[in-house]
């Protein structure tokens, strides 16, 4: 059976923050802060950049490099039709934490630095990796899921919060993968209903 933890992050205008998270005893996992800011550009937001403006996501993905752009598109587009992105695990979970800190300090402190080459440096690996972000799942194939992401989305198309499924185990057949995919974005939907929010369409 899959358990796991769930963890919601407040949309900041260039960030997201970790509000708060219900984590599952029984199972493993390295727990976030509350507080814990993590970066929204590229390799990050792709949540967000999801349910953007065509302005606002064509922006996202101009931070990419060029030849990504296409593959990212592609991700995008299918994570907002599902109404989830998908997430394989790159990194240990505090490794990944650690690498988000890192981003976001540079960001904070500015380009130029042996802080932010660092981070652009580690940017540059993981967005290579096309385990990243899936644009497509196999029912039966098996993933290292990291997480499963889907807005909640605010009166006039905003996305005020992302609720984020750590499953445990992560080993998840592609469709154990959905299921659960559909289980969040259901229950974003019914959040985003409550708020007098809907999800933006692809062009809306």
């Amino acid at each position: 059976a899959t358990e796991g933890h769930v963890i919601a992050f407040l949309v900041e205008a260039d960030h997201v923050t970790v509000a708060h998270q219900v984590r599952n005893l029984r199972v493993s996992g390295t727990p976030m802060t509350i507080g814990m800011e993590l970066p929204t550009h590229p390799p990050y937001g792709a949540s967000l950049a999801a349910w953007a403006t065509p302005a606002e996501r064509d922006r996202w993905l101009s931070e990419l490099p060029e030849e990504l752009r296409g593959r990212y598109d592609k991700a995008l587009s299918a994570a907002r039709r599902r109404g989830y992105t998908i997430g394989l695990n790159v990194l240990a979970d505090l490794r990944h934490q650690e690498l988000a800190s890192l981003i976001r300090a540079a960001e904070t402190s500015g380009r130029g630095s042996r802080l932010g080459d660092l981070a652009d440096a580690l940017t540059d690996e993981l967005l290579h990796r096309e385990e990243w972000i899936l644009a497509s799942v196999s029912a039966g194939r098996t993933y290292d899921v990291s997480h499963l992401d889907s807005p909640v989305v605010g009166p006039g198309g905003r996305v005020e919060l992302v609720l984020s499924l750590v499953p445990v185990p992560s080993s998840q057949t592609g469709a154990s993968t959905t299921a659960l995919g559909a289980t969040l974005a259901s229950t974003t939907a019914q959040l985003s209903a409550a708020l007098g929010g809907t999800a933006r369409r692809r062009g809306a």
